[in-house]
Protein backbone atom coordinates (compact mmCIF):
# COMPACT_ATOMS: atom_id res chain seq x y z
CA UNK A 1 0.00 0.00 0.00
CA UNK A 2 2.70 2.42 0.94
CA UNK A 3 4.25 2.23 -2.62
CA UNK A 4 0.63 2.72 -4.21
CA UNK A 5 0.73 5.93 -2.05
CA UNK A 6 4.02 7.12 -3.10
CA UNK A 7 3.00 6.55 -6.70
CA UNK A 8 0.26 8.96 -6.05
CA UNK A 9 2.08 11.29 -4.60
CA UNK A 10 4.60 11.48 -6.82
CA UNK A 11 2.13 12.12 -9.69
CA UNK A 12 0.06 14.57 -8.01
CA UNK A 13 3.67 16.35 -7.45
CA UNK A 14 4.38 16.09 -11.19
CA UNK A 15 1.29 16.70 -13.55
CA UNK A 16 0.62 19.54 -10.70
CA UNK A 17 4.01 21.61 -11.45
CA UNK A 18 3.68 20.62 -14.82
CA UNK A 19 0.29 22.09 -15.47
CA UNK A 20 -0.90 18.98 -16.75
CA UNK A 21 -4.39 19.35 -14.75
CA UNK A 22 -6.26 17.28 -17.14
CA UNK A 23 -4.42 14.10 -16.28
CA UNK A 24 -3.44 15.29 -12.32
CA UNK A 25 -7.94 15.35 -12.27
CA UNK A 26 -7.92 11.77 -12.86
CA UNK A 27 -6.26 10.85 -9.48
CA UNK A 28 -9.73 12.54 -7.57
CA UNK A 29 -12.59 11.35 -7.19
CA UNK A 30 -15.85 14.04 -7.08
CA UNK A 31 -17.09 15.62 -5.92
CA UNK A 32 -13.69 16.12 -3.65
CA UNK A 33 -14.42 17.96 -0.12
CA UNK A 34 -11.57 19.83 0.84
CA UNK A 35 -10.91 20.78 4.93
CA UNK A 36 -9.32 24.02 5.07
CA UNK A 37 -9.02 26.57 8.19
CA UNK A 38 -11.69 28.88 6.81
CA UNK A 39 -14.29 26.20 6.07
CA UNK A 40 -14.86 22.82 3.82
CA UNK A 41 -15.38 23.41 0.41
CA UNK A 42 -16.96 21.14 -1.96
CA UNK A 43 -15.17 21.12 -5.27
CA UNK A 44 -18.31 19.25 -7.43
CA UNK A 45 -17.01 18.84 -10.75
CA UNK A 46 -13.79 19.04 -13.21
CA UNK A 47 -13.90 22.46 -14.11
CA UNK A 48 -13.94 23.56 -10.31
CA UNK A 49 -11.36 21.55 -9.35
CA UNK A 50 -9.44 22.30 -12.38
CA UNK A 51 -9.95 26.45 -11.80
CA UNK A 52 -8.50 25.59 -8.06
CA UNK A 53 -5.48 23.50 -8.46
CA UNK A 54 -5.05 25.95 -11.56
CA UNK A 55 -4.75 29.46 -9.00
CA UNK A 56 -2.86 27.88 -6.96
CA UNK A 57 -0.44 26.77 -9.33
CA UNK A 58 -0.28 29.65 -11.15
CA UNK A 59 -0.19 32.01 -6.89
CA UNK A 60 2.84 29.59 -6.49
CA UNK A 61 4.19 30.48 -10.03
CA UNK A 62 3.73 33.72 -9.86
CA UNK A 63 5.30 34.27 -6.10
CA UNK A 64 8.62 32.78 -7.13
CA UNK A 65 7.99 29.10 -6.79
CA UNK A 66 10.07 27.24 -9.46
CA UNK A 67 10.22 23.68 -7.32
CA UNK A 68 7.73 21.20 -5.09
CA UNK A 69 9.62 18.76 -3.38
CA UNK A 70 7.17 16.69 -1.26
CA UNK A 71 7.30 14.09 1.76
CA UNK A 72 5.27 11.45 2.96
CA UNK A 73 5.21 11.57 6.85
CA UNK A 74 2.68 9.70 7.98
CA UNK A 75 0.27 6.87 6.75
CA UNK A 76 -2.57 5.42 8.15
CA UNK A 77 -4.21 2.70 6.56
CA UNK A 78 -8.14 1.58 7.88
CA UNK A 79 -9.49 -1.36 5.34
CA UNK A 80 -8.36 -0.58 1.89
CA UNK A 81 -8.57 3.33 2.54
CA UNK A 82 -5.51 5.21 3.55
CA UNK A 83 -4.85 8.40 4.42
CA UNK A 84 -1.53 10.27 3.90
CA UNK A 85 0.00 13.29 5.72
CA UNK A 86 2.23 14.90 2.74
CA UNK A 87 4.70 17.78 3.73
CA UNK A 88 5.17 19.82 0.81
CA UNK A 89 7.94 22.67 0.23
CA UNK A 90 8.01 25.09 -2.36
CA UNK A 91 11.14 26.16 -3.55
CA UNK A 92 12.58 29.84 -5.47
CA UNK A 93 15.27 29.91 -7.52
CA UNK A 94 17.67 30.53 -5.03
CA UNK A 95 16.52 27.08 -3.47
CA UNK A 96 15.35 28.58 -0.73
CA UNK A 97 11.99 27.80 1.09
CA UNK A 98 9.25 30.10 0.27
CA UNK A 99 6.19 28.29 0.80
CA UNK A 100 4.91 24.49 2.80
CA UNK A 101 1.71 22.82 3.45
CA UNK A 102 1.08 20.01 5.41
CA UNK A 103 -1.99 18.11 3.81
CA UNK A 104 -4.39 14.65 4.73
CA UNK A 105 -5.49 13.28 1.45
CA UNK A 106 -7.78 10.68 2.01
CA UNK A 107 -7.66 7.90 -0.33
CA UNK A 108 -9.61 4.92 -1.93
CA UNK A 109 -9.19 2.54 -4.81
CA UNK A 110 -11.55 2.87 -7.67
CA UNK A 111 -13.09 -0.70 -8.97
CA UNK A 112 -9.14 -1.04 -10.99
CA UNK A 113 -7.89 -1.20 -8.11
CA UNK A 114 -6.19 2.16 -8.72
CA UNK A 115 -5.97 5.07 -5.43
CA UNK A 116 -7.45 7.82 -6.13
CA UNK A 117 -7.98 10.92 -3.49
CA UNK A 118 -11.53 10.91 -2.27
CA UNK A 119 -11.08 14.06 0.49
CA UNK A 120 -7.99 17.17 0.72
CA UNK A 121 -7.35 18.55 4.51
CA UNK A 122 -5.31 21.03 4.96
CA UNK A 123 -3.35 21.21 8.32
CA UNK A 124 -0.86 24.14 7.71
CA UNK A 125 -0.58 26.59 5.00
CA UNK A 126 1.99 29.05 4.97
CA UNK A 127 4.12 31.31 2.58
CA UNK A 128 6.38 34.08 2.38
CA UNK A 129 5.34 35.90 -0.65
CA UNK A 130 2.04 37.29 -0.36
CA UNK A 131 0.66 36.05 -3.24
CA UNK A 132 0.65 33.16 -2.65
CA UNK A 133 -2.70 31.70 -1.14
CA UNK A 134 -5.12 29.07 -1.58
CA UNK A 135 -8.64 30.54 -2.31
CA UNK A 136 -11.49 28.59 -3.55
CA UNK A 137 -13.28 29.91 -6.55
CA UNK A 138 -16.27 29.34 -4.92
CA UNK A 139 -16.96 28.71 -1.13
CA UNK A 140 -19.49 26.07 -0.78
CA UNK A 141 -20.71 24.47 2.67
CA UNK A 142 -20.46 20.65 2.94
CA UNK A 143 -22.36 18.27 5.55
CA UNK A 144 -19.76 14.83 5.52
CA UNK A 145 -21.96 11.97 6.86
Amino acid sequence: MRDQIEELIDALNRLYFAGRFDELLEFFELPLPVYMASGIYLQPDREQVMGTIAQLRHSAVSGGATRLQHDIVSLRISGESPVALVHWRYFDAAEEVIGSSAVNYYCRPNPQGRLRVVMVEYLEHSFIGENLRIEPIKRRSATVH
